[in-house]
């Protein structure tokens, strides 16, 4: 159809998204054809901190988002809480649980699910998720936990891309 725009722009917004698929189908309908959105945004939800908070404490609890359950997560998540914590940190993502929780290939699955095509993607690895992953046993419980997804979804750390609506 015939929307408004030609570039929509996004900088660390989508991780935040709880609704994608229907933020994404609006954004479709918001752009004149043959327009594109830009976004940059991260850290997506499987990588070390994905949550933004956890690793707060130790490098190697970095991925606790992802491994603990939610009893376990919630003790974390308390006992690591700053009394002083910023309106944009992760403690308060956490109590709002304001993230999308999508892996690298679900958001690329999503756009072109929603009529966009891919017309460039930067992907950022994430230093501190190679070096903890290091720790063999370690990606072992991450891999056991989290079947559909190898060890390149918990080192990306997030994308940089244009959509051009198809």
């Amino acid at each position: 159809g015939l929307g408004e725009f030609d570039i929509i722009a996004s900088d660390q917004v989508l991780e935040h998204c709880t609704n994608l698929k229907d933020f994404f189908v609006s954004l479709n309908d918001l752009l004149r054809t043959s327009g594109c959105i830009y976004s940059s945004y991260s850290p997506i939800w499987y990588t070390w901190g994905g949550d933004h908070f956890s690793g707060r404490n130790d490098l190697n609890s970095g991925f606790n988002h992802i491994i603990l359950n939610k009893s376990l997560y919630e003790k974390y998540y308390l006992e690591n809480l700053s009394e002083n914590e910023d309106i944009q940190s992760g403690g308060r993502y956490i109590k709002l649980d304001l993230f999308s929780k999508f892996s690298s290939n679900e958001y690329l699955n999503l756009y072109l699910d929603c009529d966009f095509s891919i017309k460039y993607l930067a992907i950022e690895f994430n230093p501190l998720s190679v070096k903890v992953l290091k720790n063999k046993e370690l990606l072992s419980v991450l891999l056991k936990q989290h079947p559909k997804l190898s060890y390149e979804d918990f080192i990306i750390k997030g994308h940089i891309i244009i959509l051009e609506k198809a």
